[in-house]
């Protein structure tokens, strides 16, 4: 298990820019002690001690998200009526919700030194998983996640926008792989990876079913976190309780069958994301089965039919895209995943299709596992 706040010492510069950081935010505070959070890939993340509490700060990586406005004015929305949701079952203390701390102008994030910055409560005594094969603790994550989309099933849709246009849209995700393989990708590593190349061409009709779906209103649009990751999920470090959701960056509209997919993609692989030796890679079904038991505890009354049978292809078809990107990152240079050694990307993007073909094995077990789930739902 990982605890969020380990990290290591920062530098005098960073401290700094963090205190310059949270006086836009908090008046009449001391900046105690900071460190910095090793534990994403996209955003620089601080735990900062203060005379009047710990926070988290953090820049926004506007490479990748281009428009921080709506992304944080999506995230104001989610939280404030996730506050709601959980004020009506009783969990009003900041240790169960995510507070954006608002500036003198009321706005969730702040310009400073020409990067856009944000400060929430800190949850101390938390903790995260980055790996865990514990049923105990994919159930418990199912039941979060699925608790999330029941939350925020009654939001009004319309005053929630796409951060990252087309994120989970895998036709267009598609379009641009090729478009990129002929304009952006190096020669050798183009060669290098000819059987993935090839595995996309062979998958790619498949991997667009549920957003022509999508794009013809056959499945509705729902509140999606779209990084289901177990490590995004806060756990007391003691009790093992479920506190808060984490990393709302790409919270948009989205299918419910793409949140569902990427928690099973990510941490029912009995294989590290990046692992190189792919016959590592593949479906723990009791894995599966857990997290499928706890997401459909509380999301399974508010789902239609459809959503539900999408279930499982969704869980094939973001499998296949995220391997898509991370191989379109590696043959592009590396460029939007960073990577801590050569052929990282490569390796991520291998680990995927490896687990992909291992789904397509299981298949039926999969449905089987869902059916048998919504059944027990139905039952007075």
């Amino acid at each position: 298990m990982k605890h969020k706040e380990s990290g290591r010492i920062i530098t005098n510069r960073d401290r700094d820019i963090l205190t310059r950081v949270l006086s836009r935010f908090l008046d009449d505070f001391s900046l105690l002690d900071s460190e910095s959070i090793r534990t994403g890939i996209i955003n620089k993340t601080y735990k900062a001690i203060t005379n009047r509490g710990n926070f988290l700060v953090q820049t926004i990586n506007t490479k990748v998200f281009s428009d921080p406005e709506t992304m944080m004015d999506n995230i104001d929305k989610v939280t404030s009526h996730i506050r709601k949701k959980n004020a009506e079952m009783g969990l009003v203390d900041s240790r169960h919700n995510i507070i954006f701390l608002k500036d003198r102008q009321g706005k969730n994030y702040c310009v400073q030194d020409g990067e856009y910055w944000r400060v929430s409560n800190f949850i101390d005594n938390s903790a995260s998983y980055d790996d865990s094969h514990s049923p105990f603790i994919m159930e418990k994550t199912g039941k979060a996640f699925g608790r999330f989309a029941r939350q925020l099933s009654d939001i009004d849709m319309s005053t929630l926008k796409e951060t990252i246009p087309g994120f989970h849209d895998t036709e267009k995700r598609i379009r641009t792989f090729y478009m990129d393989l002929e304009g952006k990708a190096l020669p050798e590593r183009k060669e290098e990876t000819r059987k993935e190349i090839d595995l996309i061409a062979q998958w790619k009709d498949q991997a667009s079913e549920l957003s022509c779906k999508a794009r013809n209103g056959l499945l509705p649009l729902r509140v999606t976190h779209n990084d289901t990751k177990t490590n995004n999920i806060l756990f007391d470090r003691d009790t093992k309780e479920f506190l808060a959701i984490i990393d709302l960056d790409t919270v948009m509209p989205g299918l419910i069958a793409y949140d569902f997919a990427d928690a099973i993609r990510f941490s029912a692989n009995t294989a590290a994301e990046d692992e190189p030796d792919t016959s590592k890679a593949s479906l723990d079904i009791s894995l599966f089965e857990a997290f499928a038991r706890g997401y459909l505890s509380e999301a399974g009354d508010f789902l239609t039919e459809d959503e539900v049978d999408s279930l499982v292809k969704g869980t094939l078809t973001i499998t296949f895209e995220q391997g898509m990107r991370f191989l379109g990152d590696y043959l592009a240079g590396d460029t939007y995943y960073q990577i801590s050694r050569p052929f990282q990307n490569r390796d991520r993007a291998r680990c995927q299709f490896a687990l992909l073909e291992d789904m397509l094995r299981k298949c039926s077990q999969m449905e089987e596992i869902i059916e048998r789930q919504m059944d027990r739902r139905r039952q007075p």
